[in-house]
């Protein structure tokens, strides 16, 4: 079936591994006109890089942290400062890149920002293939961020003003100029953003008079620590309180939020490798020791306060997915030093990973971006239907509250990624494009709807039902009731209990119904603790993921509606 019900990321809830709440729209308050720009890498894809995991290595071998000729360091200049949840990718994955079209769409980001910093790099192959995805998966209805690039810094050096003429040549002429993929232009003040110094054009040729007034050009400002020095000035990255970047109007126009800084109160400018960095941790007051302190990120929420309380139109947060930085014998007075990227605890970047951060730092992001933006408030309780196992489609698709998910995104994963590292995986089965929901005085009935017929009821990753109420009771990942993980017999289905941790319970048999694209099932609200006049419970529907209770395989396998850990409401009433 077509996905009849729109898709309303806003609107979903989340609780992640700590135990915060996404905030919803009734705490929010209704969306503002406020854009939010994700710093992006796509220079991910040197021929031969190979995939080291740093974090992995100091934590196995702390003696050689700050020995430059370690032998464990043999013939490495780099790496990742952990593995990312999708693997040590190239930046022109399109499989990968699909997946952040929907996480980025889901968190509210507006525009990733591209890393073209240094020489005159632009890594077309990138960027021409993130277009073509994000593109196409706004065709499939994913909000899919648009894109922008960031160009060299000036620092002063007029080889970085020729560095970005080269650059906006190249992007103009290979991109922009034959109108590919406009609708991935992010545009401010109506016209292409571009995040560059026009300083070394020459309005009297002719190309590069087109490009100065092609665009509206906002130059970066590199510095941690000063301010804006030019009326048209934006940052990237600052100290807190960060610097305020104002626009014609003389109000705050763009402000930075940044995961981490690479400098030090002794050195100032540093190693993200070097003692008392200001890593996740730190915070203005100093840095926090509390358990699980690494995940909770102090320093990147300490950005968000303030710039939630300054409120600019734009936000620009520091980062996604930069993972790498090379390795010097020393550099800013730190020897074997990795300047931008080190480890769990000193690094940048939100995109989830393989290691302990897992996904905590991208619902810290979503939760930020909607404290920003303002989301959409919850529905009104929905009254009884009438529905039941037995009316049709139609009636389901006109009658129940009904709730959207992503068409696409099912492909087979087959691309190299660092090295000889090669990704096969085929886990894609039933697309979920739609869910719905009903219920009278006995019975709460939840409706899955797939893109097409679903596939026979086998294995404990069959379509599950995973549903989430406000009772204290053991859970799993916040759900304390999973359906299918029996699969179905005929037109019984069965109802766990969880008792703790990935384990479960048999509590109910229940009525089903498997017709064709859709399959509906009715659940007692007994069962659920949910017979009282008014009620509300949480679920999602998932299919071949979360084999063995992994919740990071939401990400890489199968399909969920809604996608990662968010999860739909309903609020109903008998009135």
């Amino acid at each position: 079936m077509k996905n009849p019900f729109p898709v309303r990321p806003d609107t979903w809830e989340a609780i992640d591994d700590l135990g915060r709440a996404l905030p919803t729209g009734d705490v929010t308050g209704p969306r503002r006109d406020r854009a939010v720009g994700l710093f992006y890498w796509t220079w991910h894809n040197s021929p031969g890089g190979k995939a080291v995991n740093v974090d992995k290595i100091i934590k196995e071998h702390p003696d050689a942290v700050f020995d430059y000729n370690h032998p464990v360091w043999q013939g490495i200049h780099g790496g990742h400062w952990d593995e990312p949840v999708f693997g040590y990718y190239k930046s022109y994955n399109k499989w990968v890149l699909r997946r952040h079209a929907e996480m980025l769409a889901d968190a509210g980001v507006d525009v990733v920002i591209f890393d073209n910093t240094n020489g005159v790099s632009v890594w077309e192959e990138s960027y021409m293939a993130l277009a073509e995805t994000f593109s196409a998966a706004r065709a499939d209805g994913v909000n899919a961020p648009q894109m922008a690039f960031l160009l060299p810094l000036h620092m002063g050096d007029p080889k970085n003003n020729e560095n970005c003429r080269v650059q906006l040549r190249s992007i103009y002429q290979k991109f922009y100029k034959p109108g590919l993929y406009p609708d991935m232009w992010y545009k401010w003040q109506g016209k292409p953003l571009i995040l560059g110094y026009p300083d070394g054009l020459n309005p009297d040729e002719p190309l590069e008079r087109e490009i100065l007034e092609f665009f509206t050009f906002r130059p970066v400002q590199p510095s941690y620590v000063a301010g804006q020095t030019r009326p048209d000035h934006w940052g990237w990255l600052s100290l807190y309180p960060q610097k305020v970047y104002t626009g014609a109007d003389g109000l705050p126009e763009q402000m930075t939020v940044g995961v981490a800084q690479n400098h030090s109160q002794r050195i100032g400018l540093t190693a993200m490798s070097a003692p008392n960095a200001f890593g996740r941790t730190y915070t203005s007051k100093g840095f926090d020791t509390s358990p699980d302190a690494v995940k909770r990120g102090a320093n990147f929420q300490e950005q968000w306060d303030y710039a939630l309380k300054v409120d600019p139109k734009f936000v620009f947060v520091t980062g996604w997915n930069e993972w790498t930085a090379g390795r010097y014998e020393v550099w800013q007075q730190i020897p074997n030093a990795f300047p931008d990227e080190y480890n769990d605890l000193n690094s940048r970047d939100c995109e989830p990973t393989k290691g302990g951060l897992k996904d905590a730092y991208y619902y810290q992001l979503c939760a930020n971006i909607r404290r920003y933006k303002g989301a959409t408030p919850p529905d009104k309780p929905a009254s009884p239907t009438g529905l039941n196992l037995d009316s049709p489609l139609q009636e389901w698709i006109a009658r129940a509250r009904g709730y959207g998910a992503y068409r696409g995104g099912m492909e087979k994963r087959d691309e190299y990624g660092y090295g000889d590292i090669h990704y096969v995986s085929d886990t894609g089965r039933n697309d979920i494009v739609c869910a719905a929901v009903s219920h009278d005085s006995e019975y709460v009935y939840i409706m899955a709807g797939c893109d097409r017929d679903i596939t026979r009821p086998e294995g404990e990753a069959w379509m599950n039902l995973l549903i989430r109420t406000r009772e204290l009771k053991p859970a799993w990942e916040g759900f304390q009731y999973i359906v299918n993980r029996m699969p179905p017999e005929g037109d019984e289905a069965y109802l766990e209990d969880c008792a703790g941790g990935w384990s479960w319970k048999l509590s109910e048999k229940l009525a089903c119904r498997l017709d064709a694209d859709w399959f509906v099932v009715r659940i007692p609200r007994r069962a659920l603790g949910l017979d009282t006049p008014r009620f509300s419970f949480f679920f999602k529907w998932t299919d071949n993921t979360l084999k063995g209770g992994d919740m990071m395989t939401v990400y890489t396998d199968g399909d969920a509606a809604p996608g990662g850990r968010f999860m739909y409401r309903y609020d109903g009433t008998d009135e």
